[in-house]
């Protein structure tokens, strides 16, 4: 019997995402964007980041990135905590993720949690875990979750820290302190003695509970009287970001100019001269060693002991996880424009570019390769940049650029047409040419620039909802909702294919052929009605863009992909195919690259006859095996997940097996052309004490298949969803 990771294949349990059988998501995203969340457990450096949680490890210096793609529900994490059987929370803008032997379990507002914003995390004396939000407070018993609002009496409803002290939970918010003592609500503000009702932070020690201001510095309650603490006082600053009480009881402050050590009299104080970054210092944590770790806006995890420093950051991924724009380009690379820059990754590494030529790039808006294999940026300031091997070109209204905000690029031949905030501009490497208003372009600013195949050149514009353009021949058009578009901001267009077009719009994605304009929106399947990238997939299928994630159309029906599939984000804002036939997706939280399965490649499916059960009924899964390729010999595996996230396998013998991962059938061939399925393949009568399907709530069953002889995982897991209501 072999083992695996269950993590591997077990995402978001909670959530439990259908993974597509197609594809599987691999993200990137820059981790050095530290968060008011450290957690030192162990040998281990628990970072929350931007772009998702980094666990470090100080004995090797190794570290391992945690994602939206291996199972977190939301890569903006904002707060940590270790619960009494050492299990890791993160809270985030989209939930809550919990990991617990490397199996994660998440929740959001539709399985508990008042708000799926959480800004903090933190786990009571009693085991219990309290989730502070942007809608509230939630708190969880493991049994159960109950939520608190203004309408219950908390002061309000966005809660920025939580701490305990003297048997009393606090609650830091922008009007003041609440606090809870099990049963009833109570406040503290300004009027009772806090210096400032706007509190970012909280901490408990020995000397009583500390609260970190914004501006006023802190304050301390010793559990009669209150303190302030401000810079005549020795503290570095007046705007507290984090607060944090070591293994040895001193109290840790992080300002806005450095950090500051309470040792039971009086602050000590540190700034960049004592070797501090030269970076916003935003959290702090420190272990039972010494060491004092300083989480920093842009540059990455420090550690500082002794007066040493020392920084553990990540070296791959993107520039900024704002990514606006991919491009994929004939050598194999693919770029990507970022706020800040651009980043590219080659043969698997990365390489980021914010300042070429003595100048910043700024943000990048749109990249395109022209026949000689050079590259072309559009920045939104700094105009138009070329470069040619390693030297770096800027291009801007002095050499003839319409306007320095350049949005989109494409290629007519050897041109180089930019979208401009002044019209369109065309560079043909000596001279530019302009195409304005006063030459009959229907709108000032060109926001998309397409060419089709035939060297018809497409225009749109989105912010003035000016609509269409076509210059064919000499010849301007103009299209508008009157010609039949659902809306005249235009966002993407698609224009690869003489015999069709694609465009995206604010009100879903157009086909325009031969037949006419046809609209397809989010009643049709679309992820979202923005549609803000449009790109041909491997098989001939269309990839769409949306804010709400990412839709892929067959030409009969859409199937859609968030977060929750592993997704870097639901705010897509490009997407691109390589030469290796891998898709990558540009988003607002980073980068997704998509791997397709072969179409000769054999698929597994699991579905159940209803997605809601009552106690009294039967859940009946059907499991289906296809293989359109040659003849294989697989491992076939199948088993149940439930709400806590424990895993029980289905075994050959027609029992349930908990823990240990094994297969039901092994080393069975599957003939070329078979598809077969097996319905009812498992029923089960509810409810069920073993496996365990007894409380309400969600439940998965999900199916994955090996190779038998290399042992390596054929395309993605399979999952069935469904609930079981209560009695």
């Amino acid at each position: 019997m072999r083992r695996f990771v269950v993590s591997v294949l077990l995402v978001a349990v909670l959530s439990f995402p259908v993974l597509s059988r197609a594809v599987r998501f691999e993200t990137f995203t820059n981790t050095n964007i530290i968060t008011r969340a450290i957690l030192v457990e162990g040998p281990f450096i628990w970072v929350g980041t931007d772009g998702g949680l980094v666990r470090w490890c100080m004995v090797d210096c190794s570290s391992e990135i945690f994602t939206t793609s291996r199972g977190l529900v939301h890569n903006q994490v904002s707060s940590l905590a270790s619960d009494l059987s050492s299990g890791v929370w993160a809270g985030a803008f989209g939930g809550a993720s919990r990991l617990y032997n490397e199996t994660w379990t998440s929740f959001d507002e539709t399985t508990g949690l008042v708000s799926p914003r959480v800004e903090a995390v933190y786990v009571k004396s009693d085991g219990s875990v309290w989730f502070g939000t942007t809608g509230g407070v939630t708190a969880f018993d493991w049994q159960g979750f109950v939520s608190y609002t203004t309408q219950d009496g908390l002061i309000d409803n966005w809660v920025r820290d939580i701490a305990e002290y003297a048997g009393a939970l606090y609650f830091a918010t922008t009007k003041g302190l609440a606090v809870f003592d099990g049963s009833d609500w109570g406040e503290i503000t300004s009027v009772d003695g806090l210096a400032s009702d706007d509190i970012n932070c909280l901490t408990a020690s020995l000397d009583g509970l500390f609260v970190g201001t914004h501006g006023e510095g802190v304050c301390l309650f010793d559990g009669s009287d209150w303190r302030t603490f401000t810079g005549g006082d020795g503290i570095e600053g007046s705007v507290i970001a984090d607060l944090f009480t070591d293994p040895h009881g001193y109290v840790w402050a992080v300002t806005e100019i450095g950090i500051s050590l309470y040792g039971g009299s009086s602050w000590l104080s540190f700034d960049r001269m004592d070797g501090l970054p030269d970076d916003q210092l935003l959290s702090i944590a420190a272990d039972e060693d010494g060491n004092v770790f300083v989480g920093t806006a842009k540059s990455g995890l420090w550690c500082w002991h002794q007066n040493n420093i020392v920084l553990l950051a990540s070296l791959e991924g993107v520039l900024d996880n704002r990514v606006q724009c991919v491009t994929a380009t004939t050598d194999g690379n693919v770029w990507f424009g970022c706020e800040g820059g651009l980043s590219v990754q080659s043969g698997g590494l990365w390489r980021s570019y914010s300042d070429v030529a003595g100048k910043p790039l700024g943000t990048v808006n749109g990249i395109v390769e022209d026949p000689a294999g050079r590259l072309w940026v559009g920045t939104n300031e700094a105009g138009l940049v070329r470069l040619d091997g390693e030297e770096w070109t800027f291009f801007d209204t002095n050499d003839g650029l319409c306007d320095n905000t350049v949005h989109s690029l494409a290629m007519l031949g050897d041109l180089v047409l930019a979208g401009t905030d002044g019209g369109l501009s065309a560079f043909d490497g000596v001279n530019f040419y302009s195409l304005t208003t006063d030459d009959g372009l229907p709108f000032v600013s060109v926001e998309v620039v397409a060419v089709s195949p035939a060297g018809v050149i497409l225009m749109g514009n989105r912010s003035a909802g000016g609509g269409l353009a076509v210059l064919e021949g000499g010849q301007m058009r103009h299209y508008t909702v009157d010609d039949g578009l659902p809306s005249n901001s235009i966002y993407s267009m698609n224009a690869e294919r003489d015999d069709v077009l694609w465009l995206g719009t604010s009100m879903g994605a157009v086909r325009w052929d031969e037949e006419g304009m046809t609209t397809f929106d989010k009643v049709q399947g679309l992820a979202g009605f923005v549609v803000t990238a449009i790109s041909y997939g491997p098989y001939g299928d269309v990839w769409f863009g949306t804010p709400g994630g990412i839709s892929r159309y067959d030409g009969e029906r859409f199937e859609s992909f968030t977060q929750g599939e592993g997704l870097a984000d639901n705010r897509a804002e490009g997407i691109c195919m390589d030469d290796e036939g891998d898709g990558w997706v540009a988003t607002l939280g980073g980068v997704t690259r998509i791997e397709f399965t072969p179409k000769d490649q054999p698929e597994v499916a699991v579905s159940v006859s209803s997605p809601n059960y009552t106690p009294g009924e039967s859940v009946v899964c059907a499991l289906s095996l296809s293989n359109p390729g040659e003849t294989r010999s697989l491992d076939v595996y199948v088993g149940l997940i439930t709400g806590a996230g424990d895993l029980y396998c289905f075994t050959a013998e027609g029992r349930w097996q908990e823990a240990d991962v094994c297969p039901w059938a092994e080393s069975i061939a599957i003939p070329s052309g078979a598809n077969m399925t097996l319905d009812p393949f498992i029923t089960i009568d509810l409810p069920s004490y073993f496996p365990p399907i007894v409380q309400p709530g969600y439940y998965a069953f999900a199916a994955a298949i090996s190779d038998a002889w290399t042992s390596e995982f054929i395309g993605g897991m399979s999952t069935a969803t469904f609930q079981l209501a209560e009695p």
